[in-house]
């Protein structure tokens, strides 16, 4: 498989293309996958960088996609209100499916709620698989969730679990049904004992940093995903997305990028 790089980030409805344009030539990016995008499709991916991508996505999308990739090479089979899925079938590399999504918060949804939307996704999106026969599958986004909430961990939600050498057991059985694990390696950043940042979103709470975007993969998928490539970005190249004391600054969004490869 040829390296794909990839980028998350809810942008919190402001104009950080110059930003975005700054982390796509220093980090290489095929795709952006962005988040509470307020500038219209053909203003956003504009200029002497994002030109170079295309929209692949609806205007009303709560995540949309723009690539540099050839268009043919990627196919929409679901959008719905809080994700969409699209089917990568790039040169040289097998079949895979990236599931973008952004998931209501705990403001206006209790944690029972939000495992609910985690529990229906799964089911959905067991049904593509099963219907496009590839278990190869990437989700990533604002999930609004801790890596440890019940809709990330319980076997009917994203059955996510923070090892690899767990998730390549391929699936836990629970009342005799299995149920296919994704790998979480978002929890490595919980914390400062790695000495980067511990989260994507600040907010002075319980936790005060919060990992809110995250990305998993499944079993198929695990070969090629190298958590070396995967980093919470602080930094476009000139300016910190951190202020003084560390926390995120206001200037930019109140999330940080989140970015990932597959090779």
């Amino acid at each position: 498989m040829p390296k794909l790089n990839f980028l998350f980030w809810n942008i919190a409805r402001k104009d950080l293309r110059p930003q975005l344009e700054k982390l796509a030539v220093l980090h290489l990016l095929d795709v952006l996958i962005i988040a509470e995008n307020r500038l219209s499709l053909n203003q956003f991916a504009d200029g002497q960088v994002l030109g170079a991508y295309t929209a692949l996505s609806e205007q009303k999308s709560k995540v949309q996609l723009f690539t540099r990739l050839p268009p043919s090479q990627i196919q929409l089979v679901a959008d719905e209100p809080r994700y969409s899925v699209w089917l990568f079938r790039v040169e040289d590399t097998e079949e895979f499916l990236l599931v973008a999504l952004h998931f209501p918060s705990k403001v206006n949804f209790t944690d029972n709620q939000q495992s609910e939307e985690a529990i229906f996704l799964n089911l959905s999106l067991g049904q593509i698989e099963k219907e496009f026969g590839i278990g190869r599958t990437v989700v990533v986004g604002d999930f609004n969730m801790h890596p440890f909430d019940n809709g990330m961990v319980s076997h009917a939600g994203f059955n996510a679990v923070m090892t690899r050498k767990i998730a390549q057991k391929g699936a836990r059985k629970v009342q005799f049904k299995s149920y296919t694990y994704f790998y979480n390696p978002m929890w490595g950043f919980l914390g400062d004992l790695n000495n980067k940042v511990p989260g994507t979103f600040y907010m002075t709470s319980n936790f005060h940093w919060h990992l809110y975007d995250q990305v998993l993969i499944r079993p198929e998928l695990i070969k090629n995903f190298d958590t070396k490539d995967l980093e919470i970005i602080t930094f476009d190249g000139e300016s910190s997305f951190l202020n003084k004391n560390g926390r995120i600054s206001e200037r930019f969004s109140d999330h940080l990028p989140l970015k990932f490869s597959l090779e």
